[in-house]
């Protein structure tokens, strides 16, 4: 038999699995059967996590000629279009059998895009949703500290007209909003985390046990996600009370009392 690395890795960590006896349940009951040689980890789809594999002789008998398929594999330059017409026209009727015949030859890397067209078609569509709610976030969050901030402009004259810097006024609008969104995203992590811990959503239905990348730890795919968002509105917030807030402090304290 030959197995992929990770299996390999898995039955025999830190030794070389070459040789080994193993058992398997084949199509003759519990078999021994010896690893001859180890190959690379494949994904089913591109989008898909490595899998373990193995493979195993076995017998074609006849009711499983009509599922039969044969995988050849051809030199670079040949293309597949011209190697697809000359093999059925040349060499597929030399494989006939009885009522077995050669029905088609298809190319592997088309039907891996074919694959994996559907599954980008998903992933774009996420995409596209989160973009979606991501701007509808970012714009509420925007008219509603630059209204806050415009509302403010006495006060921001006043502390002006009482011996306040412009740098100090702006930094301290900056700073109480980050605080205010600070009050708001702390609270919101406590009850996502709780929601994620009751596998109230669907991202964590996939649970292992092994994990091959960093994010399938739930903690640290929490954090990295939490991190990621808490940045993006951060800068949004600071933007929003910044861009008004360094307009009303450039104006003059009367203008700007005057114009309250």
């Amino acid at each position: 038999m030959v197995v992929s690395s990770g299996v390999a890795e898995k039955l025999y960590p830190g030794e070389p699995a070459v040789g080994k006896i193993v058992l398997t349940d084949g199509d003759r009951g519990i078999e021994e059967m010896r690893i001859i040689g180890i190959m690379d980890d494949i994904k089913k789809f591109n989008h898909e996590r490595y899998l373990g594999v193995y493979y195993t002789p076995h017998i074609l008998e006849r009711r499983d000629l009509e599922a039969a398929k044969i995988v050849i594999r051809g030199k670079d330059h040949l293309y597949p279009g011209s190697f697809r017409s000359t093999f059925m026209k040349e060499i597929a009727p030399s494989l006939r059998r009885g009522n077995y015949y050669l029905k088609e030859l298809v190319y592997i890397p088309g039907i891996e895009a074919d694959s994996n067209r559907y599954r980008d078609s998903d992933l774009l569509t996420q995409l596209c949703m989160i973009l979606f709610l991501l701007v509808n976030v970012v714009l509420c969050l925007i008219g509603t500290f630059w209204y806050r901030v415009n509302t403010r402009k006495a006060e921001i004259g006043l502390r002006l007209a009482v011996g306040s810097t412009r740098k100090g006024v702006i930094g301290l609008l900056c700073l109480e909003g980050m605080t205010l969104l600070a009050c708001v995203v702390l609270p919101a992590m406590v009850l996502e985390y709780q929601l994620l811990s009751l596998d109230m959503t669907q991202t964590l239905i996939l649970k292992f046990r092994e994990p091959q990348y960093l994010v399938d730890n739930l903690f640290i795919r929490f954090l990295i996600t939490n991190a990621i968002t808490f940045l993006i509105l951060l800068i949004v917030v600071t933007l929003a009370v910044w861009i008004p807030a360094r307009k009303a402090a450039v104006m003059a304290p009367a203008e700007v009392l005057h114009e309250d």
